[in-house]
């Protein structure tokens, strides 16, 4: 919800971002690495949208850049356990050096 705030600044690269991060769900519970792809994606088009605004002088960037960073981190917390699931070799961008164990996840 936080993020649709800002759809309006640019409708299509938002929904790019929507269009990768169904995907991203969607692929999460068969392909973690395809998952992630598809979440990185996401996360460009998020941040994109910032870049959209004229004059460049708004905090606007600053806050999708703090909102694709927290949403890359719970993002690839999922992928990360269904990686560990079956057994597929899964290298996170944003959980570098973070362990999760598979059974409170």
């Amino acid at each position: 919800m936080d993020i649709h705030e800002y759809s309006g600044i640019d409708h299509q690269t938002y929904m790019d971002y929507k269009t990768y991060m169904d995907l991203c769900m969607a692929r999460i519970h068969d392909d973690p690495s395809m998952a992630a792809e598809y979440l990185y994606n996401a996360l460009t088009s998020l941040r994109d949208i910032g870049l959209m605004i004229p004059g460049g002088d708004s905090e606007i960037p600053d806050i999708l850049n703090e909102m694709a960073n927290r949403l890359g981190k719970i993002t690839e917390k999922h992928i990360m356990v269904k990686s560990a699931q079956k057994g597929v070799r899964f290298n996170p961008r944003y959980l570098n050096n973070t362990f999760i164990n598979i059974i409170d996840a």
